[in-house]
């Protein structure tokens, strides 16, 4: 049996927006008082997955009709400038 939130919609994302403040709280306080050696080991993994999948979906939206106009209107870059297919 699936029990429904009694809370509204608006409560429960005032909620979420604290507790998600609250973290973003806690976690400059923890950049601030480590030294970068240590908390970079916990990002690291993060920002790199991130730079892969951005690559992956520079590379997939390159091979469809379009694409390239698309990346370099995203990218910002004007049309005599060469973008390789090659995002890694």
């Amino acid at each position: 049996m699936v029990m429904k939130s009694r809370q509204s919609p608006a409560r429960s994302s005032a909620q979420r927006d604290r507790t998600h403040a609250e973290q973003v709280e806690r976690w400059a306080n923890f950049v601030k008082t480590h030294p970068r050696s240590v908390w970079i080991k916990q990002v690291g993994p993060l920002v790199d997955s991130q730079i892969i999948m951005a690559n992956r979906f520079y590379e997939r939206l390159s091979k469809t009709e379009g694409g390239m106009e698309k990346i370099r209107k995203l990218r910002g870059i004007g049309d005599n400038v060469t973008i390789s297919n090659d995002v890694e």
